[in-house]
């Protein structure tokens, strides 16, 4: 096939976890309460559509887990429940225009 995903060992060595079926307007404060008891969150991109985001975690160990928690206890905060899965990025690059920021 010509899945992004077709070895193992490529889920496993991303730190990006891709998010969908988020609540609309959900923000980066929300997402990180959502993942953070697996390990500290060093970026957090939110899409366009806001319902989707991309997170990146310290370590690939911490994006996994993220993803097997959501495939194992799926959270629905709509109709549809978020779901999870680890992104084809190994990071998420600094300068990414679309990442939400917390000043006031």
């Amino acid at each position: 096939t010509n899945s992004p995903f077709n070895k193992l060992s490529d889920l496993v060595m991303s730190k990006v976890v891709h998010f969908q079926h988020l609540p609309n307007g959900v923000t980066e404060a929300e997402i990180i309460k959502l993942v953070s008891g697996y390990g500290p969150v060093k970026k957090v991109v939110i899409l366009n559509p806001k319902t989707q985001a991309l997170v990146e975690m310290e370590t690939h160990q911490a994006a996994a887990q993220v993803v097997k928690l959501l495939s194992s206890k799926p959270i629905r905060p709509n109709t549809k429940p978020v779901q999870a899965e680890i992104a084809t990025s190994q990071s998420l690059n600094k300068t990414d225009s679309t990442t939400t920021t917390t000043s006031s």
